[in-house]
């Protein structure tokens, strides 16, 4: 014997799936949006210092309506091995923006400063977004290794959040 009612169910839900889906299309043909990253985490600005807080935030800027490609510019601090300070511009890969879990890599060029050191920093960093749903804040987590001044750091492990800004904002 045939459910009716399930039948019924299936196709409300299909057809939701449907309307959510073309929302999110036509959503991914405006503009690319801005984003707000604010990350904190532990860093390592050298391999024989001392470990310490550190928090950063970012500003990013999706570069195509595919959502792969952001470039970004933030500033960072941390306690660590008696204070440093970044200045960074980046970009950033992600292969797969729209999925929940969302791998993405990065690199950026920028200054930093601590009282034995100022002058250029390198950082690549890598890592996963969770983005429960199209046009939310989403999770990130990962880690970034650094090099200034002819020397490795700094190294940092983070976790933070990634807010869509105005219109048209997407993962």
């Amino acid at each position: 014997m045939k459910c009716n009612r399930c039948s019924h169910g299936f196709r409300a839900l299909l057809v939701v799936i449907i309307i959510a889906g073309a929302n999110d299309s036509l959503w991914a043909q405006t503009r690319p949006p801005w984003f707000l990253r604010v990350e904190a985490g532990q860093a390592e600005p050298h391999n024989w210092s001392d470990k310490g807080g550190w928090l950063g935030i970012r500003v990013a800027r999706q570069v195509d309506q595919t959502g792969y490609l952001r470039f970004d510019a933030g500033i960072a601090y941390s306690s660590a091995d008696e204070n440093f300070l970044t200045l960074e511009l980046g970009l950033e890969a992600k292969p797969l923006p729209l999925a929940v879990f969302t791998p993405f890599i990065g690199a950026s060029v920028g200054l930093l400063t601590e009282p034995e050191f100022g002058g250029e920093v390198f950082r690549v960093v890598f890592g996963v977004a969770v983005n429960p749903r199209a046009r939310a804040p989403r999770l990130r987590f990962g880690v970034q290794r650094g090099r200034h001044g002819g020397v490795s750091g700094p190294h940092v492990f983070f976790g933070g959040i990634e807010f869509p800004l105005g219109r048209g904002a997407q993962p």
